[in-house]
């Protein structure tokens, strides 16, 4: 690779890991990443829809200390965007539905709208040996405005990843690590009027994914992704390149 391309793609990560490091005040539970592993083409579109889940993530009470399990289950549709052959644009739109076992709220919050946003970059790749080295910055907001007399829950959620994929034909396999940084607050009521409002956060932020594509056709891909931070989680998404 000459340096005249690897510079600006080197000042993108670069970008990335600042952001990332100023959003670590933040508190952090996790979602997944969750999108195809490689990088559109300049001009290209992907969509697809996805379907993940957070099961029984350990989190603490900030008031009292409390742990207990923490669950979200999503539906999204997902849009992608080449910007530039090594630089891409997601974004997603979705229901959410969110649940925690602590005896103090034992509650689940009904249906959510998911909104999330994804750059991802190509900081290397090997076209003879197939192989690319990637690094991503993820936003994602879940909550429920429409629900204002009722129980509400609110998770906003950072995710700054990198991951190392290789492909065998159709089939290509990644693996990574992850930060996720995020908050989840919540409100009860009782009458329509507010009777708790609480916090959590999370034991760990960072951990381990596995993932892989499979190429259908020429342009349908199904991704499988895997990850653990304090709990499992586990992401399908079918898309189509256009």
């Amino acid at each position: 690779m000459h340096s005249p391309r690897l510079l600006p793609r080197l000042a993108s990560i670069v970008a990335l890991i600042t952001a990332g490091v100023c959003l670590y005040q933040a508190d952090g539970l996790a979602e997944p990443v969750g999108s195809p592993s490689g990088i559109l083409r300049k001009g290209q579109w992907l969509l697809g829809l996805g379907s993940s889940g957070v099961f029984g993530r350990t989190v603490k009470a900030t008031a009292g200390g409390t742990s207990t399990d923490e669950s979200v289950y999503n539906i999204e549709h997902v849009r992608g965007y080449g910007l530039t052959d090594w630089l891409s644009l997601y974004g997603k739109i979705g229901w959410a539905y969110m649940a925690v076992s602590d005896a103090g709220v034992q509650n689940s919050f009904g249906s959510n709208l998911l909104l999330g946003g994804q750059v991802k970059a190509r900081i290397w790749h090997h076209p003879r040996w197939n192989c690319e080295w990637d690094g991503s910055l993820q936003y994602l907001w879940i909550g429920a405005p429409h629900q204002r007399g009722r129980n509400q829950g609110l998770w906003q959620e950072y995710q700054l990843a990198t991951s190392v994929a290789k492909s065998f034909g159709r089939f290509t396999p990644y693996i990574g690590a992850k930060a996720s940084l995020a908050n989840f607050s919540y409100k009860l009521r009782k009458n329509g009027k507010i009777t708790t409002i609480g916090q959590y956060k999370p034991r760990s932020t960072v951990g381990p994914f596995v993932g892989a594509d499979y190429v259908v056709g020429e342009d349908l891909i199904v991704n499988i992704e895997s990850a653990y931070i304090n709990g499992s989680e586990l992401t399908v998404t079918v898309s189509r390149r256009l």
